[in-house]
């Protein structure tokens, strides 16, 4: 639904105020009380950057996706965190596209999302439980200029706990990560964010720190991961579907991924959920169903 515009009272300025509908979606789960909750707004046009973050904020979710159509095939997109800007947002995007869906919005074959990263292509499987895709950015890679004793006191673990096999990188598909093996469940549930990590994610050019281990006590997932989005004003992301996709690219350049993995998230923070990766043709395409929570009307004003 377009925003509705509202002259303000007598005596202001003329500014319209600004009457949203959000709809709060939990992604990467069929549960609404699961999952990563994420905000959409259709139509909402320019509210600029104060007015982006103020609906954010009341729209209770780590991210909200802002959908503004071109045509029938396109439509852009921009993410806003509660304090700031976000370049792209996997978890917002994948809840952008079950939102089109049941508004009937969403074209058969799909739709593209312009968004600050290019474009993405987003879809529907209604044969996979009503399961949204996203094709991402193709996937780059960078050394981690850091020992593993400055990674381990940023994330509050040991150094021993810090995987020697696979070892950590800085990756993308859409927004830089710090991907951190550690070697056991044990030393994943123990980590915490600590005083060190923002400057040290800053130092290495990343916003966020992605944990994961093969160990993941669910017998339908094949990694277990957490990730603190440090850089975004988010102690800890519950699902996160850019972060996981660079996973996946990460395990399949180094030969440790099928075609299709299930990563678990979310458990710490009470709200599990799994992202599905797959990897082919030099793509990275990550999906998983959504489900909605809500539907909110908001008032903002622009200026």
């Amino acid at each position: 639904m377009d925003g509705v515009r509202r002259p303000r009272p007598r005596g202001c300025a003329e500014t319209p105020i600004i009457r949203l509908t959000v709809y709060r979606v939990a992604s990467f789960t069929k549960n609404p009380a699961e999952g990563n909750p994420a905000g959409v707004v259709l139509g909402a046009g320019d509210l600029g950057d104060a007015g982006f973050r103020r609906v954010a904020t009341l729209a209770d979710a780590t991210e909200t996706a802002f959908l503004d159509r071109i045509d029938p095939e396109r439509w852009r997109v921009r993410y806003f965190a509660p304090a700031c800007e976000v370049d792209f947002c996997g978890h917002a995007t994948l809840a952008a596209v079950g939102t089109l869906a049941r508004a009937s919005m969403l074209p058969g074959l799909g739709t593209t999302f312009e968004t600050k990263v290019g474009d993405v292509r987003v879809f529907r499987d209604t044969g996979r439980h009503e399961v949204g895709w996203m094709i991402q950015r193709p996937p780059e890679f960078a050394d981690v200029a850091a020992t593993d004793a400055e990674l381990a006191a940023a994330v509050g673990i040991a150094v021993d706990d810090v995987g020697r096999e696979i070892r950590p990188v800085l990756a993308t598909t859409g927004l830089w990560t710090l991907l951190l093996p550690v070697v056991s469940l044990d030393a994943l549930t123990r980590a915490r964010s600590a005083e060190s990590l923002p400057a040290l994610g800053a130092r290495l050019g990343a916003g966020s720190v992605h944990l994961f281990t093969f160990e993941t006590g669910d017998p339908l997932a094949d990694v277990r991961a957490r990730n603190f989005a440090f850089g975004y004003g988010i102690p800890e992301d519950p699902v996160t579907g850019s972060a996981n996709g660079a996973l996946g690219a990460y395990l399949h350049r180094l030969g440790r991924g099928r075609p299709q993995i299930t990563v678990s998230q979310g458990t710490e923070v009470g709200r599990p959920g799994r992202a599905l990766v797959v990897v082919e043709s030099g793509q990275v395409i990550v999906g998983g169903p959504t489900a909605a929570i809500e539907t909110r009307e908001i008032e903002v004003d622009p200026g």
